[in-house]
């Protein structure tokens, strides 16, 4: 998953946290995005992924602020000639009005989810397309339960998958979401849990048992502070993994970065494990992933985790 849009705007801001991101570029930037910029970043952003040998993405679109920027996204993806989902998410107008407001009202664009429906009629007619959709939520903890229903029951009724960001960072609202989701009867199959830095026991057996699967951003979630990536422990619940960018403004946006990232970074958890367990440093520390299964989660992993592992994400014949 990446947020296209910000292609415009990428390397602006490599030094930032998750808060600071937040702050300058969801509540400063994207109010003045203009659907022509848009346009650019999504079409620059494919053409990117291309040229560094991606040759789908999921483009987590939070930035439709009016309709003609959801219809200008589109064409930026159409016109690169990527295979792509297009995941139809909200507006960024206003960082207290979508994330941190009282209230956390307001449903994807319009209360009654026209928008979504026209979207998926007028482009999105045919799920076997170069472009298809999803719906990018918030979720529990950011908006009110009666909004978090409404857009799961859209996505079910629209027959999208659903992708959400959760337990990142040490946002108390992006706790015990998948326990929230459960609560609410709305834990759906297929749906992508984007981040999962924290999440507890219980939730990791609730992801696996519903079906869902994790998209991890290595290289963001140790640079701005989400947490570990925690992919042993993805591995251990038997829960599809893929590997994603997240945001252009402060990270790379190939996939051989994110796959070092946490071959690194999840190697090096569990050496520091056994190095504070006082193992025999003659021998190998346990639980380290390999190679191999780091590049399955940047290619097939991937396109499970997307829905469109029957058209894409190996070598094989029909693909």
């Amino acid at each position: 998953h990446r947020h296209t849009w910000e292609t415009s705007i990428r390397t602006c801001a490599p030094d930032f946290a998750l808060i600071t991101y937040f702050g300058s570029i969801l509540d400063k930037f994207a109010p003045h995005y203009r659907p022509d910029d848009v346009y650019a970043g999504n079409l620059w952003g494919a053409l990117e992924c291309a040229n560094a040998g991606i040759t789908t993405l999921v483009d987590w679109s939070h930035i439709m602020n009016t309709p003609a920027h959801a219809d200008e996204a589109i064409r930026g993806l159409q016109e690169s000639g990527i295979r792509s989902v297009f995941a139809y998410g909200f507006p960024n107008t206003s960082l207290v009005d979508w994330w941190f407001g009282p209230d956390y009202t307001g449903s994807v664009l319009s209360s009654d989810g026209a928008e979504a429906r026209r979207l998926r009629q007028q482009y999105f007619n045919s799920d076997d397309q170069l472009v298809t959709m999803a719906l990018a939520t918030r979720g529990p903890g950011f908006c009110k339960p009666e909004v978090v229903r409404h857009d799961w029951e859209l996505a079910r009724e629209l027959g999208i998958n659903i992708t959400v960001h959760v337990a990142m960072d040490r946002f108390g609202y992006t706790k015990l979401q998948i326990k929230g989701l459960r609560d609410m009867d709305l834990l759906y199959p297929n749906t992508t849990y984007i981040h999962a830095s924290h999440f507890t026991a219980e939730e990791w057996a609730l992801v696996r048992d519903s079906g869902g699967n994790v998209s991890f951003s290595p290289q963001v979630e140790i640079q701005m502070g989400h947490g570990w990536a925690p992919a042993v422990t993805a591995l251990e619940y038997d829960v599809p993994i893929g590997l994603s960018s997240d945001v252009a403004t402060t990270v790379s946006s190939d996939q051989f970065t994110q796959m070092h990232a946490i071959f690194g970074s999840e190697r090096g958890r569990k050496h520091q494990e056994a190095w504070d367990a006082d193992l025999d440093g003659l021998q190998a520390s346990p639980g380290l992933i390999t190679s191999r299964e780091v590049l399955s989660w940047a290619t097939i992993g991937g396109a499970r985790v997307a829905g469109i592992a029957d058209r894409t994400g190996s070598l094989t014949p029909g693909k």
